[in-house]
């Protein structure tokens, strides 16, 4: 009697593996309505298993609900020393910022002056050029001269 309760209990156990192999290795034999009626191995399952205690004494709340607090408090403390560490680095960045122009900046006046400066020296050197091109002249019709008296006498 006991004999015959494990041959059919393993042949179930049996008739499920063959199932299970013949499902794993021909998966587009069955429809997907059966398949998702039977549970698999390689679907997660339903149970939820839980490692506390689903009645929660009150010592269990008031630990978790410290470490709750606790978290908040960390993760505000993070944020604040972020916004501080953030705050610093923008006031650092506007300061080499200014420090930069002010190394960089030029007086606009004065550099309009210079202008100017380079532009009156440009001027007159382009007179003295006009002065010696007409002194040069001058001195070839001279000489032109000079030599049409020179030819007559």
């Amino acid at each position: 009697m006991i004999n015959c309760q494990t041959h059919g209990g393993l042949d179930r156990i049996t008739n499920s593996q063959k199932e299970r192999a013949y499902e794993l290795y021909h998966p587009l034999q069955q429809s997907l309505k059966t398949r998702n009626d039977q549970p698999s191995h390689s679907q997660p399952s339903t149970i939820k298993h839980h490692r506390s205690p689903t009645r929660a004494n009150s010592r269990n709340k008031f630990s978790r609900m410290s470490e709750v607090r606790h978290r908040h408090k960390q993760d505000q403390l993070s944020l604040r020393r972020e916004k501080v560490t953030d705050d610093q680095l923008k006031q650092s960045l506007q300061v080499m910022h200014e420090l930069d122009s002010i190394s960089l900046q030029v007086d606009l006046d004065q550099l309009i002056d210079e202008e100017r400066e380079l532009e009156s020296l440009r001027e007159q050197e382009k007179e003295k050029a006009q002065v010696l091109t007409e002194l040069e002249e001058y001195e070839r019709e001279l000489e032109a001269y000079f030599q049409d008296l020179e030819i007559r006498d």
